[in-house]
């Protein structure tokens, strides 16, 4: 079975439009928790978690389960 892991997410504010990269900096296979504040000029304006992840400009990582009997 093949899954894909994100390796570089790219993420954008959905209200200001303030477009970032995180790195994953436990190896490919850890998770990476997105900033809970915009990091864009006006962080105030935006709220609350206002990223979301624009998945065509991420960079994946392929992992495959293989059992051996």
């Amino acid at each position: 079975r093949v899954r894909s892991r994100a390796h570089i997410i790219a993420i954008r504010c959905a209200r200001c439009s303030d477009t970032t990269t995180i790195q994953a900096l436990g190896g490919p296979f850890a998770s990476v928790p997105l900033p809970t504040r915009c990091q864009g000029p006006n962080p105030q304006e935006c709220g609350p978690v206002p990223y979301g992840v624009l998945s065509d400009e991420c960079t994946f990582i392929d992992q495959q389960t293989l059992k051996l009997q």
